[in-house]
């Protein structure tokens, strides 16, 4: 997962790398591994992204009552070959058997290559609901999962 993740290209959108050391990944997964804090009201589930047995992305969706927010991140070696798509249609069947109602996704207006995949993917422009987390500048997206 390291070498998916530690890349500056990766971090062009989400204020650097997602992990620039081993051990920083390490304490990513931990920190993900257990349930969220109680007093945050909320569920994570995250996906590690596998091709051949080697990790090449993952998946996190963040659980509020029937809304999910969900966000994805692929090492570059494996962008524009369809598996963020795939994986994260996949995420959505999963939210969708789940009960939840609908997902958010918030992105960089810059990254045009997420814009497409959420738009592929069936995501519109909308308002987010407060629990939905959204860094100034960014465009959020929802999707029915009805």
């Amino acid at each position: 997962m390291f070498d998916a993740l530690n890349d500056e290209l990766v971090g062009r959108f989400l204020d650097g790398p997602d992990v620039t050391t081993v051990e920083a990944l390490e304490q990513k997964i931990t920190r993900v591994t257990f349930e969220a804090p109680p007093e945050r009201n909320e569920v994570w589930r995250n996906f590690a992204v596998l091709l051949d047995g080697r990790v090449i992305g993952r998946l996190e969706a963040t659980l509020h009552r029937s809304v999910a927010e969900v966000a994805y991140v692929f090492g570059p070696a494996w962008w524009g070959h369809g598996y963020a798509t795939e994986a994260t249609a996949w995420l959505l069947h999963h939210l969708r058997e789940a009960g939840m109602s609908e997902a958010w996704a918030t992105i960089a207006p810059a990254n045009t290559a997420s814009n497409r995949l959420l738009a592929r993917l069936g995501f519109t422009p909308g308002n987010p609901p407060d629990c939905v987390t959204c860094d100034d500048g960014d465009v959020a997206l929802v999707r029915s999962l009805a």
